[in-house]
C-alpha cells in the first residue's frame, strides 16, 4: 500500500511539472506574438510616416518651382522604365527616378526631375469621354493601325483601391490602352 501512495505522489508532481510547463510555453507564445505583433504595427506606422513626409518635401520642392493646384493632393508616381513610355509626348525628357504628379481636380501633369530640382513637362490631363457616339457617314472605312497606349498607374494616396479603379476607367475609356504597371508609390525618390 506504501509503494502505491508514493507512485501517486510521483505521478501528481510529473503532472504538476508538466502543466507548469505547458503554461511556461504558454505565456511565452504569447508574449513573442504580441511583440511581433507591436514591432510589425510600428514599421507600418513609420513607413506610412516616412511615405507622407516623402510626399510632402517632393510638393514643397516643386512649389517653389512652380505653381501648384490647390484643394487636392496629388497621384505621384515614380518613372520606374523610362523605355515603356518613349512614344508617349509628355514623357519625351523623362528619366529613370523622375516623379509624375497627376492632379485629377485640376487636369493637370507634371514631370519633376528630383536629381536637379526641376520641372521637366507639364500638360493637360485628358480623361473624359464623349458621351454620345459621333455619327458615321455611309462610307467605306479605311483600315487602321491603331497605336498600343502604355498606361502606369500609381496611387499616391491614402485611400486603397483608387489605382484599380482608375484602371478600370482609362481601360473601358481608352480600348487600346495597356495598363502596363499600377500600385502604390512605395519607390519615391526624394533626391540623390
Amino acid at each position: 500500500m506504501a509503494q502505491v501512495k508514493t507512485d501517486k505522489k510521483t505521478l501528481n508532481k510529473s503532472l504538476v511539472a508538466l502543466i507548469v510547463l505547458v503554461v511556461i510555453e504558454l505565456i511565452g507564445g504569447v508574449i513573442f506574438l504580441f511583440a511581433n505583433y507591436y514591432s510589425t504595427a510600428k514599421k507600418t506606422v513609420t513607413q506610412k510616416q516616412d511615405k507622407k513626409q516623402a510626399v510632402t518635401e517632393i510638393l514643397t520642392k516643386i512649389g517653389a518651382l512652380y505653381d501648384l493646384p490647390t484643394g487636392e493632393t496629388p497621384t505621384i508616381a515614380t518613372v520606374s522604365d523610362k523605355t515603356k513610355l518613349d512614344k508617349q509626348a509628355f514623357f519625351a525628357k523623362a528619366e529613370n527616378g523622375d516623379n509624375v504628379l497627376i492632379y485629377s481636380n485640376a487636369k493637370k501633369a507634371i514631370l519633376y526631375r528630383p536629381s536637379i530640382n526641376k520641372v521637366m513637362e507639364v500638360a493637360p490631363l485628358v480623361m473624359n469621354v464623349p458621351t454620345a457616339a459621333p455619327q458615321i457617314p455611309n462610307v467605306t472605312p479605311t483600315p487602321t493601325i491603331e497605336k498600343k497606349i502604355s498606361v502606369s498607374i500609381y496611387n499616391g494616396t491614402k485611400i486603397t483601391g483608387l489605382a484599380t479603379a482608375a484602371e478600370k476607367k482609362v481601360t473601358e475609356a481608352y480600348k487600346n490602352s495597356e495598363v502596363v504597371e499600377k500600385g502604390d508609390t512605395i519607390k519615391i525618390i526624394v533626391g540623390k
